[in-house]
């Protein structure tokens, strides 16, 4: 089954860069601007994660709680982190990253926690970023 992801940011260059990391990847992508355009992509389509970069002024910010999926939040501070979010990256973005953080939050459904949290005690020290942490944790990607 693939995958529709939805792209909320404001800088252009950064929604077309991963719109194409993401087709690429076999995903059907959506943008969004604005949280206007964002709500009429909720309203149409079942989006099974948004990735929401918030950018430099702060917005767009989305109430995702009516749109059932999940959410990563690319994030140029750690202040800037989502209470609520599935998962984080940071900038700068890396493709394969991006990718390996999509594909394990889309892959941790509700209940996942003790068997993500198994994952990530089995990988050891040396691993750089734990992709498979539970939600609740809310630690970057």
């Amino acid at each position: 089954m693939r995958h529709r992801v939805l792209v909320v940011a404001q800088d252009v260059m950064l929604r077309s860069t991963l719109a194409r990391w993401l087709m690429s990847a076999g995903y059907i992508v959506e943008l969004a601007e604005s949280e206007r355009r964002a709500r009429e992509v909720f309203a149409n389509h079942k989006v099974a994660l948004t990735l929401l970069a918030p950018g430099r002024s702060g917005g767009p910010e989305l109430d995702l709680a009516d749109t059932g999926g999940k959410l990563i939040v690319v994030a140029e501070q750690p202040h800037d982190r989502a209470p609520a979010a599935d998962g984080y990256l940071s900038v700068p973005l890396d493709e394969q990253e991006v990718l390996a953080c999509i594909k394990s939050v889309l892959q941790t459904e509700p209940g996942d926690d003790d068997k993500a949290s198994q994952a990530s005690e089995s990988w050891g020290s040396s691993q750089p970023r734990q992709f498979a942490l539970p939600s609740a944790l809310r630690n970057e990607c």
